[in-house]
């Protein structure tokens, strides 16, 4: 079965994603960025709650979560307190400069829609949203089961594969990347330190570092679906 689903979900990913950090400027926040909220979209609906819901429920690994989550600790935007009945057990807390930010945020959620569903009825929008779901379920389920039947060593080669790159075009990547009016400043700083670094010491270093940020800093299709 030849299909365009996969291709399609990336691009429209790739595009809501630098048009949300674009209506989040137009509308003057500057508090968090796309993926930083989508963090904030899960804790308006379910605040203090345990790290490893709060991943289930955005998408994210824990090494990216945790990385995020300290991130916006510094901006005042969570906290982290020992759960009530179970002082061993952290849990992630709004704080009231996070939750004065929701309603704001409501608004973009709101232009978002309007412009992704235009020309769409209701019953289209739902019948969308339906079929959404079941493909994310999908790939839940296959990830799951393609992680318990890899071995180690393959799904690291198959990691290799995926991001290898010719030099030249991966540098041409980043320049553009970071060019873009919608990449945020941590990702632009990441991008031009490795750049820098090309061909020195430090060059493995500020690639991991980058290879970081951009796992922060970059959308996936739960947010896409969470418009």
């Amino acid at each position: 079965m030849d299909t365009k689903t996969g291709m399609q979900i990336t691009l429209i990913k790739q595009h809501i994603s630098r048009l949300l950090e674009k209506t989040l400027a137009e509308y003057g926040i500057d508090e968090f960025n796309g993926p930083q909220g989508r963090i904030l979209y899960a804790l308006w609906h379910h605040d203090s709650i345990a790290i490893q819901e709060l991943a289930n429920r955005t998408g994210l690994k824990n090494a990216t979560l945790t990385s995020m989550l300290d991130r916006m600790v510094r901006k005042q935007l969570i906290e982290r307190q020992a759960a009530p009945n179970d002082r061993r057990k952290t849990i992630i807390v709004l704080t009231a400069k996070a939750r004065a930010l929701e309603e704001k945020f409501q608004k973009v959620s709101d232009r978002m829609n309007q412009l992704t569903c235009k020309g769409f009825s209701m019953r289209e929008i739902s019948q969308l949203e339906n079929f959404l779901g079941r493909i994310l379920q999908n790939v839940r389920e296959a990830e799951n089961t393609v992680s318990r039947d890899l071995p180690r060593k393959s799904k690291q080669n198959h990691l290799l594969q995926e991001v290898k790159m010719d030099k030249q075009e991966l540098v041409k990547t980043v320049q553009e990347m970071i060019s873009a009016p919608s990449c945020c400043s941590e990702l632009k700083a990441a991008g031009r330190k490795w750049l820098d670094a090309l061909g020195t010491q430090e060059e493995k270093a500020a690639a991991s570092a980058l290879l970081q940020e951009i796992k922060e800093d970059v959308a996936t299709i739960d947010h896409v679906i969470a418009f």
